[in-house]
């Protein structure tokens, strides 16, 4: 027997599209689930206090070792593209500094 309340379990994007008026709102996960490099699990059973729904603007990346990372554009890391915005081949081997990951989006300046 499950400890679902609702005739059928709900996705994340169901509950908060019917019930976000609701929150906080106390859930039991119905399907286990294990992210990324099981970072992030829940069992069948377990019980959660959902706060609210966030929108998060991010960038997903690639590590060299192959690995998907998602950054937040809020990160405070800093990234050195392996290339000059400006053509200059011997800058280009030095990178170049980008102090926040949304100039990393940014346009390249027209010269």
């Amino acid at each position: 027997m499950s400890d679902c309340f609702t005739q059928d379990p709900l996705s994340l994007t169901q509950l908060e599209e019917k019930h976000s008026n609701a929150f906080p709102l106390d859930v039991t996960v119905h399907t286990g689930y294990c992210g990324p490099n099981n970072e992030v699990c829940f069992s069948s059973g377990d019980r959660l206090h959902v706060h609210c729904v966030k929108s998060l603007m991010a960038v997903n990346l690639l590590t060299s070792a192959g690995r998907s990372v998602t950054i937040p554009l809020n990160s405070a890391l800093q990234f050195c593209l392996l290339f000059d915005p400006d053509g200059d081949q011997d800058k280009a081997l030095e990178g170049t500094l980008f102090t926040r990951v949304t100039d990393i989006l940014a346009p390249p300046p027209h010269r």
